[in-house]
């Protein structure tokens, strides 16, 4: 009984900072008019949004915004629920969590994105995605306030440790969700399926020079840097075929973690989305859509554009049907000067940005 009450209290805790990690701050000092639209929204139908239904552990579709002045990384994102979701009465099976912080006058910044798979051997992956995302975050605060003054330490931890410690953290996590079910609904007890939270998982942190990526199933990260190239961090398998995807609920999932750190001083941004933006369309439409945000992020500043994202991203499911969760974290140069940057003159809006862009092989 102990223990049960301990795991109730350790639960109640992952609610409160489940809840506190949705609110993100502005530190931005940039003076600019709205932009107006962004690209893909042109290429799709005018619709009403409909209300959504609240999300289980779900952060609200609210437009997300966090600048950091020390860091210098600005973040911009929003989550929506697919058209096909809202048609059927089911829940979005995406999550995510941004988490930042400092040690020892270094800051830290973490984003965490997942897509729950949705069917119905997997029908409590909405709560699987948003534990992912919890349990990514928790364990590179700890390797950062374990490794901070180490950057091989940190850097060997996330290579080899990171996999290991997400798994057994989710696990456990999804281990207490069924527990915590069965004691609610003492009439239909459950042996616990951990396929039933079954998820992928995209996380990117920020710290000193490293810029850390990580994939576990499907989803995209792209990087740009400095040159302005985009190019995809990670390369889908050709051995699946279809929709097909790993999972983090797979036996053989340390087989299928990807895995990449960059040097922070050679990306100007780095871009998060899950299945339902990126395979929407193909590769150059997709990447004119991050080139255009990223464009306009520099023009207007990132909080007028994350005011557009949730609306960019339902007009894309409208046409396409799935869920759809986008970060886009730009990194500015240590030379820049923020008051400079302040004092840009206003533009009249971008109305759209079909310019090409080229991709550079991994």
């Amino acid at each position: 009984m102990k223990r049960q009450i301990i795991e109730l209290l350790r639960f109640l805790l992952e609610l409160l900072q489940e809840k506190s990690g949705q609110s993100v701050s502005d530190f931005s000092n940039k003076k600019s008019s709205k932009p107006e639209k962004l690209p893909m929204e042109n290429e799709m139908p005018a619709q009403l949004m409909e209300d959504r239904t609240p999300k289980t552990f779900k952060a609200e579709p609210l437009p997300i915004y966090y600048s950091d002045p020390i860091s210098r990384a600005s973040i911009i994102g929003a989550s929506i629920r697919g058209e096909d979701h809202k048609l059927n009465g089911l829940l979005c099976q995406d999550a995510y969590r941004v988490s930042a912080g400092s040690v020892a006058g270094e800051t830290w910044v973490a984003i965490a994105v997942a897509d729950g798979h949705g069917s119905k051997a997997h029908d409590l992956s909405h709560i699987g995605s948003a534990k992912a995302c919890w349990s990514a975050c928790q364990i590179l605060e700890e390797a950062i306030f374990e490794n901070f003054s180490e950057t091989d330490g940190l850097q060997n931890f996330l290579n080899k440790k990171f996999p290991q410690n997400l798994m057994s953290f989710w696990w456990k996590s999804c281990q207490f969700d069924n527990w915590l079910n069965n004691q609610v609904n003492s009439e239909e007890k459950a042996s616990f399926n951990v396929e039933r939270y079954g998820t992928t998982l995209l996380t990117t942190l920020l710290f000193k020079n490293t810029l850390f990526c990580c994939r576990i199933g499907d989803g995209d990260i792209t990087v740009r840097f400095n040159d302005g190239t985009l190019t995809q961090v990670f390369k889908d398998d050709e051995d699946l075929l279809g929709s097909q995807t790993y999972s983090l609920a797979s036996t053989n999932v340390f087989d299928h973690v990807d895995i990449h750190i960059f040097p922070r001083n050679k990306i100007q941004a780095i871009f998060l989305s899950t299945d339902g933006l990126c395979d929407a369309h193909d590769l150059p439409v997709f990447q004119n859509f991050l080139s255009a945000v990223y464009d306009q992020i520099q023009e207007y500043g990132p909080g007028p554009v994350s005011k557009l994202l949730p609306k960019s991203l339902e007009k894309v499911s409208e046409k396409f049907g799935d869920d759809i969760t986008f970060f886009a974290m730009t990194l500015e140069k240590n030379g820049d000067n923020l008051e400079e940057e302040s004092k840009k003159p206003e533009v009249e809006p971008v109305q759209d940005n079909k310019d090409s862009i080229s991709a550079s092989e991994t």
